[in-house]
């Protein structure tokens, strides 16, 4: 055995050829030709040399014809080889795909073999490469978001372009309870589905077949399709579920991409979770859910800037809970809190989505009214100050009722040079209305004088049904 394939050949050639005129001179003894004419030097000499060159021959054939066609493999292979280096250092993968890099398989032979072998594995690279530019990008476009609405859309968008989806939803689980994150093409009507609520209750991956949902989706106005629940998950937190559309059922190329990309997704998903919490922790009142004075005031800031840059009004409103020492006193802290709680509660639902609620400090809160002009400023008041008025906090078989004392001011109707000058404004309404007696709204001499509600104090009376409906 040689080193080289040809050398090998050349060999085994020769050694053929000299074997056979070896051979021959008794060979043809055997047809009849006279020993005297076979044993002869000079027939043996000739016979070997025949051999010899028989064998030359078939070696220079052999390499002509095989070697140029191995030659061509050889090149065409070292040439990818060399463009897949450059490309792995570049980044750019656009001179190496199949197109351009394929062999042409010309023959039924090994050699054709070899050629389709190599156009194989040339396609089995340039998918991995698909694959891993998929992820890679999965992975950039949501490595810079933390806020979870934001992270779930691209999140959404990018698992559909990867997967080749037609539809999808990513939940998450609030109390219990799972909530639409962000939605591309598929109608909630599928969602509520039946057998797609089984799967979301499932913390594996769930396929389900168009025959399920046929029933269950006649109002759906797109056509049945397979849908795949995946679960997103982080140790042993349950973090949300994507639901997916597929047009056809998912190959198992499409499962293995599945099990890759939720591992980022459910990475991704854990650190925007985190973060909101603590951003809800940093910005909100622990006690009643409202947002803190730090980050209310930080509100105040920005609509301010915003008031003057639009030249729009703006408006903020103080209230105090009436006597509330009185509460802690009577009913303990526990009750207190309860009170805290429902009040904070009550604003929260009954001012506007652009408004903001702030607990200030102790049983005082402030509201936040962007685009307020005074007129509009005192129907808030006037609707907040008869809502809490009419709640009634049930703590143990206790009704407790109490009373607020409401201050505002608005700009521009009080001219003032920065939001803490409005706020200090509404301040003063508060004081005025609170040494004028509490249970009232004061606002600025540009917005009315104070209206007079009278005392109404906190009691432990039982209240109708009818008499809490809130303003």
């Amino acid at each position: 055995m040689s080193r080289g394939v040809f050398a090998e050949l050349a060999a085994v050639m020769v050694a053929f050829g000299v074997t056979v005129g070896a051979l021959f001179p008794p060979a043809i003894m055997l047809l009849g030709v006279p020993q005297s004419v076979t044993v002869r030097p000079v027939v043996y000499a000739a016979t070997l040399t025949a051999g010899l060159m028989v064998g030359a021959v078939n070696y220079l054939l052999a390499r002509r014809v095989v070697g140029s066609r191995i030659r061509t493999l050889a090149a065409r292979m070292r040439h990818v080889g060399d463009v897949m280096h450059e490309a792995a250092h570049t980044g750019d993968w656009s001179r190496c795909t199949p197109a351009n890099c394929m062999l042409p398989v010309d023959s039924a032979d090994e050699i054709g073999d070899a050629a389709a072998g190599f156009n194989g594995l040339l396609e089995a690279v340039h998918d991995a490469r698909g694959v891993e530019s998929s992820l890679s990008g999965f992975a950039s476009a949501i490595a810079t978001h933390l806020t979870l609405d934001r992270l779930a859309d691209v999140m959404l968008r990018n698992m559909l372009a990867c997967l080749d989806a037609s539809g999808g939803a990513l939940l998450t689980a609030d109390s219990g309870v799972w909530t639409v994150r962000a939605s591309q093409q598929l109608h909630a009507e599928l969602i509520a589905a039946p057998p797609v609520q089984v799967a979301l209750a499932r913390r594996s991956v769930a396929v389900i077949p168009p025959s399920e949902l046929v029933a269950t989706s006649a109002n759906d106005p797109q056509q049945p399709a397979f849908v795949v629940v995946v679960p997103l998950q982080r140790s042993t937190a349950d973090l949300g579920r994507v639901v997916l559309r597929f047009s056809e059922h998912p190959a198992p190329t499409t499962h293995r991409l599945i099990d890759v990309l939720r591992d980022t997704a459910s990475v991704a998903l854990h650190n925007a979770l985190v973060h909101e919490r603590l951003h809800t922790l940093a910005t909100t009142d622990s006690l009643t859910g409202v947002f803190n004075r730090r980050s209310g005031l930080a509100r105040l800031h920005e609509e301010w800037r915003r008031a003057e840059r639009d030249n729009a009004p703006l408006a903020v409103l103080m209230i105090d809970l009436d006597h509330f020492k009185r509460v802690n006193d009577t009913y303990g802290h526990r009750g207190g809190d309860r009170v805290l709680q429902e009040v904070a509660k009550f604003l929260h639902s009954a001012v506007g989505g652009g408004d903001t609620v702030l607990r200030t400090g102790g049983e005082e809160f402030a509201i936040v009214l962007p685009s307020a002009d005074a007129g509009e400023a005192r129907r808030v008041a006037e609707r907040l100050f008869e809502g809490i008025a009419a709640l009634v906090v049930a703590v143990g078989a206790a009704k407790i009722r109490v009373t607020v004392s409401v201050g505002g001011a608005s700009y521009p109707e009080h001219p003032c040079a920065g939001a803490e000058e409005l706020l200090h404004l509404a301040d003063e309404a508060l004081y005025r209305a609170k040494q004028q007696g509490r249970n009232r709204v004061s606002l600025g001499p540009a917005m009315d004088a104070t209206t007079d509600h009278g005392d109404r104090q906190a009691t432990r009376e039982p209240v109708r049904p009818s008499s809490v409906a809130r303003s």
